[in-house]
């Protein structure tokens, strides 16, 4: 699934598109058929309505293309607002990422020009609000919307200097909340900033995002060891600046 309907050479939203639908998606759609405008079912979809829990992980936005792809049907990948409403709409258990502007209001220092703060509307709809390592370490209950910043996570390289949690924690924590769910979960947890650095050629940030993904795999393989009937997939879904 490395082409896509429309091109050779994929990208973000076709790429997760097709991992999501298993169907050949257009460049830029987010869950759409080839046409750019049907909503195609994803496998988060399916195993909602079978009662599993759910989560969307990512140190890039939770409106970027690849967590988009699993819970959201756009045909622009661009529309992040329109994510963001349908993600909560969805009811992911949880969702943890950076762009955090696109949940709240202009009056807010958000991108929202329709006046809703969905930070608020996520905390009536049962979501535990967290917004630093502190807090989602801290935080209880069964849906948690984790946004640690207002662009992009911070790179692992950087991130010292910040008081965000690492894709090894919101990925212990994810684990942690999903798995009480007797009929189980599905979550995807993308290392997304691995494909920012490599965009800028940075090799240092690259190196240092693939380490903390890395990681991550790891607290993942640790939950799979103790609980053998869990499927562990690592994949990439598209190759950034050779």
């Amino acid at each position: 699934l490395n082409d896509t309907a429309d091109a050779i050479v994929t990208e973000s939203a076709a790429a997760a598109g097709q991992i999501a639908t298993g169907q050949r998606m257009t460049a830029r759609a987010i869950s759409m058929a080839a046409d750019g405008k049907t909503p195609v079912k994803t496998i988060m979809e399916i195993v909602k309505v079978k009662g599993l829990a759910t989560g969307l992980v990512t140190t890039s936005g939770i409106t970027d293309a690849t967590p988009a792809a699993f819970a959201a049907h756009v045909s622009h990948r661009s529309d992040e607002m329109s994510v963001a409403e349908q993600e909560l709409k969805f009811g992911v258990d949880v969702l943890m990422g950076g762009r955090k502007q696109f949940f709240l209001p202009e009056v807010s220092a958000g991108k929202r020009k329709d006046g809703r703060n969905l930070l608020d509307e996520a905390r009536a709809a049962g979501y535990t609000v967290v917004g630093d390592a502190e807090e989602l370490k801290a935080a209880q209950g069964a849906k948690i919307l984790g946004l640690f910043n207002m662009g992009n996570m911070a790179y692992e390289i950087d991130r010292a200097t910040t008081m965000e949690p690492s894709l090894a924690e919101m990925t212990a924590k994810t684990l942690a909340v999903l798995s009480r769910n007797p009929k189980g979960f599905f979550a995807m947890i993308e290392g997304g900033r691995i494909d920012h650095a490599a965009h800028r050629n940075d090799a240092p940030g690259t190196i240092r995002d693939t380490l903390a993904f890395d990681e991550a795999v790891g607290v993942a393989l640790e939950f799979a060891r103790k609980n053998p009937d869990t499927l562990l997939i690592v994949t990439a879904d598209h190759e950034t600046a050779g």
